[in-house]
């Protein structure tokens, strides 16, 4: 903290579990917030629209792994306005912790930003949507972060995986060894090919896991 304290630049030192860990001086003008009063606090709850937390936090830590930088977020003022803002993230050297660089914004170039960032998800999305493949991603706790359209339509919304599945999972993660096209029985009586491939950061730690699985029921029989 005592090095970042007179640095007019915005900078947050952020821990893992998303703790500020320290504030640069030039925090304030941004925020509204003292350097010193931020310090402990949680920077998704303290710094992001409630609506946009849990979406910021998992975005700011995978740019902290090698996303695009920098990228555009709406920050919450203390006063309660929204504030335009670009975010550059990166790690700490020998830390677990991460480096979170925040400047201002013109409102129109950080709606035309935020437009662009949001039709690039929808175009994933709609390319996975689909798939006739059910996709569905989940972290090391086992939570779904996305699935697609066929995952939903076939098992639910918040079906999340099985026990079974959920086992399968564990294992991979654990070995970081993809498991491709391995050959299951469906819950209907069919039969599915799955893949379970863990999910990495740069560093090597595996994150999650994503699971896709195609009926091929049909093509068995013939």
């Amino acid at each position: 903290q005592a090095v970042l304290g007179a640095v007019e630049s915005a900078i947050l030192v952020v821990s893992p579990n998303d703790r500020i860990e320290a504030a640069s001086a030039g925090v304030e003008a941004l925020t509204g917030y003292s350097p010193q009063g931020l310090v402990g606090k949680g920077m998704a709850q303290t710094l992001f629209p409630p609506a946009d937390r849990d979406v910021a936090q998992s975005r700011l830590h995978r740019l902290a792994d090698g996303g695009e930088d920098p990228t555009p977020f709406s920050l919450l003022h203390a006063s309660g306005d929204p504030v335009p803002a670009a975010l550059s993230v990166q790690p700490v050297a020998g830390s677990a912790s991460f480096l979170v660089k925040a400047e201002t914004m013109a409102p129109d170039e950080h709606k035309a930003a935020l437009d662009a960032s949001e039709h690039r998800r929808r175009t994933l999305r709609l390319v996975l949507d689909s798939l006739p493949a059910a996709v569905v991603a989940v972290d090391r706790s086992g939570k779904v972060v996305f699935q697609n359209r066929t995952q939903t339509e076939r098992f639910g919304t918040d079906a999340g995986l099985s026990s079974t599945d959920w086992r399968e999972a564990i294992a991979v993660m654990r070995g970081g060894t993809p498991v491709l096209d391995r050959e299951e029985a469906d819950p209907s009586g069919g039969v599915r090919l799955t893949s379970r491939v863990p999910v990495a950061d740069s560093k090597g730690a595996v994150q999650g896991l994503v699971r896709i699985s195609r009926e091929v029921t049909k093509q068995k029989a013939a």
